[in-house]
């Protein structure tokens, strides 16, 4: 989402205001986060799968994982951009447990690059989106959602 107009601007506020760019920078993108939200992220990369077709890389959260690190969703903020970094898949599906009404909620996401529509894959799960961002809700545990995704695929 960044043009060339993006990068004008900021030259044009760096002119116009004496702050200390460089800290933050350091601060807000490069020490960020705490060691919990570090090995929350390590448990979460860890349950990457891809799909047997290679279209997909998918992996979860549940309520569980910030009850152990003392942590809450916003400390995944940034993950899925990570995650989307995979090259080997056409788009990532973030999955998130977190409702005690038993329904699953997916992120999916793709780029220009890898070119996969995740919204019309979002329509047909009854959600919405973008091409490149898109998401839904459906009522089930993690592995139902995941089989229903791949049947989808499959068709």
């Amino acid at each position: 989402n960044t043009r060339v107009s993006t990068f004008e601007n900021v030259v044009e506020l760096l002119k116009e205001y004496d702050f200390d760019w460089e800290r933050i920078i350091r601060e807000s993108i490069y020490c960020a986060r705490s060691t919990r939200t570090l090995k929350l992220w390590a448990r979460i990369l860890d349950r990457i799968e891809k799909d047997e077709r290679s279209v997909m890389a998918y992996t979860y959260v549940v309520r569980q994982d910030f009850k152990d690190f003392k942590l809450s969703f916003s400390d995944t903020i940034g993950l899925i951009d990570l995650i989307k970094t995979s090259s080997d898949v056409k788009f990532i599906m973030f999955l998130k447990d977190l409702h005690e009404d038993g329904v699953v909620e997916a992120s999916l996401r793709s780029d220009e690059i890898k070119n996969y529509d995740v919204a019309e894959l979002a329509i047909k799960m009854d959600g919405g989106g973008h091409k490149y961002a898109a998401g839904f809700r459906m009522k089930g545990t993690i592995a139902e959602v995941i089989e229903k995704v791949k049947q989808e695929i499959a068709r």
